[in-house]
């Protein structure tokens, strides 16, 4: 069959890319790193580590460069290149220094939770702050397990003073819900505490800190008992990872906004190159192969220890899904998406025990309802989910001026513009800006 639409310049994994960035910091040596795209969020990781010291240079591609200043960053160069490179020279942990600033997270909660970890193990003080948004998200699940391994902190919301430590002693700790952002601040701070931090979790969340420290020299234990994913390290203050060299995957959040609207739409197949798969990440793609999409796999390879594919896409009829809590958890960025996905899909879809997602960038269980809402879709909202009722549109536009619009969520705002799209063949951003954390470029890659 002739394939129609290719697309090839998906933005590098965002959530691998902020850990290249902290772990190549705290390396001896000189790390390279290399990807199609980088948004806000990644220049907020690089920005901050700039100021604590690093040595951090990027060879950018035009459009790159223009949001890198935006962004303040330093040390830019021209490259001609399809791919944007990153070069980090450190000498470890003592590279880093008190910074003469505050630490601007921007959007970017990853940074900020997995930078605690960090800072956990310096010997001076420093103060993150975030916009609006992050500003109004909890930290509490990340500073009371780190205060107890001797690091101090101000608060439980940004912004937060961090008052490091050399001295951290390792923790124990048995965690009710999955997250790898807490799970990731842990494993960084025990790596330079005293003694053995083990680290528990109900099922596997994302494993990109286990794979990316373990090609980076450090012997992490990993096993599962009863059920329950168990990760621990020995911590050593003197510590130093390998430096490396590597490609950034494909985001496969990025991309669900292009599976979801090649399902939905009539094409002759749509193939979303250099996507990641890791099966942490990838439950979004298993999800869908069971609805019946038909979803081929091309030239899976591995990047920089992270298993690739080129995703090949043909329209589907899908049947309707029902998510609980443990399912959720493994596609938590992906929801907004897949509920966009529901209202194509003849028949009730339901997800539950989402309540993370009312403390993201938004509240994304309401702000999803009322775009699914604009265009008629019935949607029943519950504290922690949603019931979705697909086929049932009543009207073709969206309303002018709705409650979900302003509220600087990515994912929120491609979610919507995929919505418009899909019913009135118009793709239209309303917060450039805010698409922009994790992909510029979004708009060209589309058409």
């Amino acid at each position: 069959m002739k394939l129609k639409k290719q697309l090839s310049n998906l933005p590098g994994d965002k959530s691998i890319t902020h850990r290249a960035v902290m772990f190549s910091s705290l390396a001896e040596g000189t790390s390279t790193f290399r990807t199609s795209v980088l948004g806000r969020d990644n220049f907020s990781t690089i920005r901050i580590f700039q100021q604590l010291g690093i040595d951090i240079h990027l060879a950018l591609t035009s459009e790159m460069s223009i949001l890198a200043k935006d962004e303040q960053i330093k040390n830019i160069s021209h490259t001609e290149e399809e791919k944007n490179v990153v070069t980090i020279i450190s000498k470890g942990l003592p590279s880093l220094v008190a910074p003469s600033s505050v630490l601007d997270c921007g959007n970017s909660g990853t940074t900020a939770r997995l930078l605690l970890g960090v800072l956990s193990a310096t010997n001076f003080e420093s103060t993150l702050v975030g916009d609006h948004s992050l500003s109004k998200r909890p930290f509490q699940r990340v500073t009371e397990p780190l205060s107890k391994m001797g690091s101090i902190f101000s608060g439980d919301l940004l912004p937060i003073t961090v008052k490091g430590s050399v001295k951290l002693m390792a923790t124990e700790l048995e965690m009710k819900k999955a997250s790898a952002q807490v799970k990731s601040a842990l494993l960084i701070a025990g790596m330079f505490a005293e003694g053995l931090t083990k680290i528990s979790e109900p099922v596997l969340s994302r494993d990109h800190t286990e794979r990316m420290l373990s090609a980076m020299g450090v012997d992490l234990i990993k096993e599962v008992i009863n059920g329950k994913y168990y990760v621990s390290v020995k911590g050593d203050s003197k510590r130093l990872l390998n430096p490396f060299n590597i490609e950034i995957p494909g985001d496969i959040s990025a991309a669900m906004f292009y599976i979801v609207s090649a399902l939905v739409s009539e094409h002759q197949g749509i193939l979303v190159q250099g996507v990641g798969i890791n099966t942490t990440r990838s439950r979004c793609l298993d999800l869908l192969i069971e609805l019946g999409a038909n979803i081929e796999f091309q030239n899976n390879r591995l990047v920089a220890g992270e298993p690739v594919a080129d995703l090949f896409i043909m329209p589907s009829k899908l049947k309707p899904f029902n998510l609980d809590q443990e399912q959720v958890a493994q596609m938590i960025d992906e929801i907004p998406i897949l509920s966009v996905l529901a209202a194509f899909i003849d028949g009730e879809s339901v997800f539950r025990g989402a309540e993370e997602l009312r403390v993201k960038e938004s509240d994304r269980i309401t702000c999803t309802a009322k775009i699914l809402k604009s265009f008629g879709v019935q949607v029943a909202e519950f504290e922690d989910g949603l019931s979705i009722k697909g086929m049932t549109f009543s009207n073709d536009q969206s309303v002018a001026d709705t409650e979900w619009q302003g509220t600087g969520d990515h994912r929120i705002e491609m979610s919507a513009s995929v919505m418009r799209f899909l019913k009135t063949g118009e793709l239209l951003i309303d917060d450039l800006k805010a698409v922009e954390t994790s992909f510029p470029g979004f708009i060209n890659a589309w058409e």
